[in-house]
């Protein structure tokens, strides 16, 4: 899925790989949306590659890094081996 924009557009944009920036990213809005998937799937993976979400605890385990995911996630409803 697109990454959540602040000013709610539903155009694409990617992160800066190097800081994982963006001016319309709104972060708070991609961890809810990863908490609330969790609350409905518990065995869910994100694979992303925002650097801030990724080196916070909560969400260790949780959001993987993958090649070219700066513009996108995506929602695995299940852990690895029990697809």
């Amino acid at each position: 899925m697109r990454i959540p924009r602040k000013d709610k557009a539903l155009l694409a944009m990617a992160l800066d790989s190097s800081t994982s920036e963006h001016p319309q990213y709104d972060r708070e809005a991609t961890k809810k949306f990863i908490r609330l998937a969790r609350s409905i799937y518990s065995e869910t993976t994100i694979y992303f590659n925002d650097k801030k979400i990724l080196s916070e605890a909560e969400f260790k385990g949780i959001v993987e890094a993958k090649p070219k995911h700066w513009d996108h996630l995506h929602v695995m409803p299940y852990r690895k081996g029990k697809e």
